[in-house]
């Protein structure tokens, strides 16, 4: 492979496709996927430590980072990444109010009736549940 053919190594892999409203030739980009997992466990990994802050603060800073994140990567045909993207932020906030974090045993550890509500109001105080990404 020449080395003008490499695939690119920056944020996104690049593949060629189609508009559907008129067939014209346009450059895809889908988001890298070690990118993304390396930019959810840091994310994890500051929920973990902001744990004990006020929910107003973290829920500001966690805005700030998430919508940072849709901006920079909303690019045409990377709307599937960034609903992977959503969907594994609100996991990673769900599992900071069970008691217990292992995806096997998280319905058992769960909080019932008025405590899996105050999830829902944290999820959505935080912003994440509203953007339907």
């Amino acid at each position: 492979m020449r080395e003008s053919l490499k695939p690119s190594r920056s944020w996104a892999s690049h593949y060629c496709g189609k508009q559907r409203s008129n067939g014209a030739f346009i450059v895809w980009r889908k988001t890298a996927k070690k990118r993304m997992v390396a930019r959810l466990r840091a994310i994890k990994e500051e929920l973990r430590r902001r744990m004990h802050e006020p929910t107003a603060s973290v829920g500001e800073w966690l805005q700030k980072v998430v919508m940072g994140y849709y901006r920079y990567h909303a690019v045409p045909g990377n709307l599937d990444r960034l609903r992977v993207f959503g969907r594994r932020i609100r996991v990673a906030l769900q599992g900071l109010t069970s008691k217990c974090y292992t995806p096997e045993t998280r319905n058992d550890a769960r909080p019932r009736s008025s405590e899996a509500i105050w999830a829902w109001a944290r999820e959505r105080a935080v912003g994440i549940g509203t953007h339907g990404a």
